[in-house]
């Protein structure tokens, strides 16, 4: 949980610093600002996703198929995409 706390308190507190500068006029309100506002609701959403995925797997809601997987297949696969 202290964790978790740690995490989503990081763009709470950049959506809340980047909010009064605007409400302060410190900071136009343009595409720019909202791009970075919007980056940080992003952020928030795939955290409480997480979240929310792993207390589904607590709860035993979640289900999984194991399938065998060729590790050199998947290890060649990630560094390609990374070149």
């Amino acid at each position: 949980v202290a964790d978790i706390s740690h995490e989503l308190r990081t763009p709470i507190t950049v959506l809340q610093a980047e909010l009064e500068s605007l409400e302060d006029g410190l900071r136009p309100l343009n595409g720019v600002a909202l791009q970075s506002l919007s980056a940080e609701v992003k952020r928030l959403r795939l955290l409480v996703d997480d979240l929310h995925q792993l207390a589904q797997s607590d709860s035993g809601a979640l289900t999984f198929e194991r399938t065998p997987v060729d590790v050199m297949v998947l290890l060649n696969e990630t560094r390609v995409r990374r070149c």
